[in-house]
């Protein structure tokens, strides 16, 4: 049952990928993080959340303060106040509302699965939150999940219930009752790019404090960071409550990553923060707040994928700033070596983990039983001498994966052989053609030409005779002075393409700054055909070619190995 709701989920968020394309990668998914709210008190807050442009708003426990042991109307009326509140109606007519429930709003301070109206709680919860299609009304508890894709990325919401099944604080204590691990066992498998795991109490925050934290049940902790790493779910951070007020918390490598908590539940309450030894961000201490995580889940040219918290005092100060990049959410392995050769390349993977091993097979995904790439000073070696495609994963002595799989493509490259085998019938230089005109893309060089002649070199400011609003084309023979498998990174502010033996190698074309295209091809020692176009728009115009023999170092293409044809 839950397999079949699950690919129906990714699905849903896979058609909407389609769009995603159409999203500016500068602009982030935006996730509004609310919580602890007094009904029943004023939340001028609530009104900054409207002007924060949200995608998303996540509603991380104690909602309501209903505070009642025998009285579900109490607990209604609660939520029937919340919900008449001009700028809760305001919020929810712009963005999606979803939430879990701490002790507040489940309905009684610190309680617990013994709790008297917990399913008609439960009731009341579903039917305000409008989540009747995502709660069964036969579950056990209100947890459940969500997908969304932002940039092509599916960000997975899974919304913990913390009370429903609680037992009192003992060292095997329940926090989550069997039904809840097998579904979220299923949840941690599914595919996703970042993770968010919501619980309404804080999963780092040291049992010393007296506070109600996951420390106060160490085996049900114990089996949370367990059942992430053993399902090897990655990208992954915790967003939790209960506190009156905001922070961040980090335990090193916890889940073989660090485990990072975003922790916020201050919209009108304050208190005096918990001495968390966990604690590496400052401390929101304003009574009224606000909060939200700025999602970038993709690498872009200028930036790492990389989410960042933000919570703001009601007059828009900064209280806590804390970036995490996505790769810090990973079981890292570093893998070095060409991915494309000429005759074969060895791969250098990795990794610091002591525990793990790193196992792969060709074309099909590795399993338990899959070789091991044997690790010497944290380092293994594969030699690789033909086309193939190799996938990686980490698993640990028992056989569970721990980390995503990678996949690498290698190719084996067939040398192209040169034009003219010598340059001496050939002069050093390059032949250009200048003109001018306002370019958001590379121009037809067929009309038009203001000029041309020859040049040493990729010269640009030697030919052009303006500073914005001109393109060169640029064309000779490049001299290759040993066979092997080139890279060539084509580096331009604007646009810029390069073509080897008349083909289109390097796309670096459109308006932008600075940025660097590369490729890589396997040449036979000699003088092979090259052309490259650019075009300047405006501010800043460059124009390099930078070269690496296999694993050599890069270097700029030396002016001296550049050459045109003599006339006869």
């Amino acid at each position: 049952m839950y397999k079949l709701a699950y690919a129906l989920t990714l699905i849903f968020a896979f058609s909407n990928a389609i769009f995603a394309q159409f999203i500016p990668e500068e602009k982030p998914y935006r996730i509004a993080l609310l919580g602890c709210i007094r009904e029943y008190e004023p939340a001028p807050a609530l009104w900054k959340y409207t002007e924060i442009n949200a995608d998303l708003a996540l509603w991380v426990g104690d909602n309501i303060y209903a505070d009642t042991e025998d009285d579900p109307s109490v607990i209604a009326n609660g939520y029937q106040t919340l919900g008449n509140l001009e700028a809760f109606k305001a919020f929810k007519s712009q963005v999606l509302f979803l939430a879990t429930w701490d002790d507040h709003d489940y309905g009684d301070n610190n309680e617990n699965k013994h709790y008297a109206l917990k399913k008609e709680s439960k009731q009341l919860f579903r039917e305000f939150w409008e989540l009747e299609d995502k709660i069964p009304a036969d579950q056990e508890g209100i947890y459940y999940s969500h997908y969304e894709v932002a940039h092509g990325a599916i960000l997975q919401f899974i919304f913990l219930d913390v009370r429903y099944n609680r037992d009192e604080p003992e060292i095997d204590g329940e926090m989550l009752g069997e039904s809840q691990w097998e579904w979220l066992e299923e949840e941690l498998k599914v595919n996703a790019d970042i993770r968010f795991i919501i619980s309404g109490s804080q999963i780092l925050l040291n049992k010393e404090t007296g506070s109600e934290t996951w420390d106060n049940y160490p085996s049900e902790k114990d089996r949370l960071f367990n059942l992430i790493k053993t399902t090897g779910a990655e990208g992954l951070v915790f967003l939790t409550g209960d506190q009156h007020y905001g922070e961040v918390a980090r335990q090193n490598e916890a889940l073989d990553y660090d485990a990072i908590e975003l922790q916020f539940a201050g919209v009108n309450q304050i208190e005096d923060p918990e001495k968390n030894i966990y604690r590496v961000s400052s401390v929101a201490s304003s009574r009224d707040s606000y909060a939200y995580i700025d999602v970038y889940p993709k690498d872009i040219e200028t930036d790492k994928a990389h989410i960042q918290l933000s919570i703001k005092g009601i007059n828009g100060q900064n209280e806590v700033s804390y970036r995490v990049n996505i790769d810090e959410l990973k079981r890292n392995v570093n893998y070095l070596g060409q991915r494309r050769f000429k005759e074969s390349t060895t791969l250098t993977a990795m990794h610091s983990f002591d525990h793990l091993h790193l196992r792969y097979a060709k074309t099909i995904a590795p399993t338990p039983v899959s070789p091991k790439l044997e690790m010497q000073n944290d380092a293994g070696q594969l030699k690789i001498n033909e086309t193939s495609t190799y996938i990686f994963a980490l698993f640990d002595e028992e056989g569970n994966r721990r980390s995503a799989f990678d996949t690498l493509h290698f190719e084996k490259l067939t040398p192209i052989p040169p034009v003219i085998q010598s340059n001496n019938k050939l002069t050093q230089g390059l032949h250009y053609k200048y003109k001018e005109g306002e370019y958001s893309q590379i121009p037809s060089f067929d009309e038009d030409i203001k000029k041309q002649g020859t040049i040493s070199g990729l010269l640009i400011d030697e030919i052009a005779e303006q500073s914005d609003h001109f393109a060169i084309q640029f064309e000779g023979y490049i001299s290759i002075p040993t066979s092997g498998a080139y890279t060539f990174s084509l580096r331009s502010d604007d646009g810029s393409n390069m073509y080897i033996h008349n083909k289109l190698f390097i796309e670096n074309d459109g308006s932008h700054s600075a940025r660097t295209r590369s490729n890589i091809v396997a040449l036979d020692k000699g003088l092979h055909p090259i052309r490259i176009d650019y075009f300047e728009d405006y501010m800043g115009a460059s124009l390099n070619l930078y070269w690496q023999l296999d694993d050599q170092p890069v270097e700029k293409v030396p002016a001296s190995n550049y050459f045109i044809q003599v006339d006869n």
